[in-house]
């Protein structure tokens, strides 16, 4: 899915290329190495009510590695931007606090 030149995307299999620059909803990184991983992304409707998005890098990754998935600036179907789930939230809360913990 792509709109205008700096709008945010869903980077399918036709616009990998994309998935490695800002304008990605989704952002795979090789935490070993810091960088970002080409990939491409889909939305998973088997269950209406939680659909999933499903995160496919262009290659082979490598199995000594640590990755991360992010997924930034979502909307739903009306524009609205998704909130984090209240487990995400409680973790982000907890990695706040024990960051300003360990700068104390």
């Amino acid at each position: 899915l792509v709109n205008g030149p700096h709008e945010k995307i869903l980077p399918g299999p036709d616009n990998i290329e994309l998935s490695v620059t800002a304008r990605s909803i989704t952002l795979l990184l090789d935490i070993t190495s810091r960088k970002l991983v080409p990939h491409f992304s889909e939305i998973d409707y088997l269950d209406k009510n939680r659909p999933l998005v499903v995160v496919q890098p262009a290659s082979l990754l490598d199995h000594d590695s640590t990755y991360a998935v992010a997924v930034l600036d979502a909307v739903d179907a009306d524009g609205v931007k998704l909130v984090p789930t209240p487990g995400l939230q409680a973790l982000f809360a907890a990695a706040l606090y024990n960051d300003t913990i360990a700068q104390q």
